[in-house]
């Protein structure tokens, strides 16, 4: 779990932290409790790295694996 908040860090990654802590700020700001959950959603999207949307999968489902096997005639 520590290597997958340390490492892989992009601006897209970086992008769905802020927005969501932005939410969580302006949520509690104004007082509408229920808003702060996309917030922690999003937060933690960035945080964990996961899901496709911030940049990497957290299953590797989106991994394209290099083709090794190149035959020349």
């Amino acid at each position: 779990m520590r290597k997958r908040i340390f490492t892989g860090w992009t601006w897209t990654r970086l992008a769905f932290v802020v927005i969501g802590v932005l939410m969580i700020i302006h949520a509690g700001l104004d007082g509408e409790w229920l808003f702060t959950l996309p917030g922690f959603y999003f937060a933690g999207m960035g945080i964990f790295g996961l899901g496709c949307a911030s940049g990497s999968c957290s299953n590797s489902a989106c991994e394209v694996k290099p083709d090794h096997d190149h035959r020349t005639s």
